[in-house]
C-alpha cells in the first residue's frame, strides 16, 4: 500500500508543469535508473590478538591466534599471515606458519595456529610473531600477533 501511495504521490509530482526544465527532473513517462555506491564507506579493519602457550618439556603445543575483522563485510575479505622469529627460533621453538586467511561474506573471525615445540632446555620466555599483511578490502589495524 505504501509503495502504490509513494508511486502516485511521485507521479502526480512528475505530472505538475514545469516553470523551467531542469536536468535533474524526469518528466512523467520517463525512467532513470541509478546505482548506490559503496565507496564512502569505510573498510572494515583487521587485528590479531597475542597468545601465550607454556611449551612443555616435550612433544608439541599449538598456539592459536584469532584475526579478527572489527565489521562484517558483504565482500570476501583476505589478509597474509607469516611467523617471524623473534627470541624463538624457527623451526627448533616452533614450526614456520604461512598462508591466506579469507574472509567470507558475513564472517568476523579466522584462526591460525602455530606448533611449539616442547624442549628440557634452560631458558627464559621465548617469543616470535605472526605478521599480517596485504589484506584486501579490508585495512590492518593490529598487524602483529606476539
Amino acid at each position: 500500500m505504501l509503495n502504490r501511495l509513494l508511486l502516485l504521490v511521485l507521479a502526480f509530482v512528475l505530472a505538475a508543469p514545469l516553470a523551467s526544465a531542469a536536468p535533474d527532473v524526469v518528466a512523467l513517462g520517463e525512467s532513470q535508473h541509478g546505482a548506490i555506491s559503496h565507496a564512502d564507506d569505510p573498510l572494515p579493519e583487521l587485528s590479531i590478538d597475542d597468545v601465550t602457550v607454556a611449551e612443555g618439556d616435550s612433544g608439541t603445543v599449538t598456539a592459536t591466534f584469532t584475526v579478527t575483522l572489527s565489521a562484517a563485510s558483504d565482500q570476501i575479505v583476505e589478509v597474509a599471515f607469516a611467523t617471524a622469529d623473534d627470541t624463538a627460533s624457527a623451526p627448533d621453538d616452533y614450526l614456520p606458519a604461512v598462508g591466506p586467511l579469507v574472509f567470507d561474506p558475513g564472517q568476523t573471525t579466522q584462526s591460525v595456529s602455530v606448533t611449539v615445540n616442547g624442549d628440557t632446555l634452560d631458558e627464559t620466555n621465548e617469543t616470535y610473531f605472526v605478521n599480517l599483511s596485504n589484506a584486501v578490502n579490508a585495512t590492518i589495524a593490529d598487524s602483529q600477533g606476539l
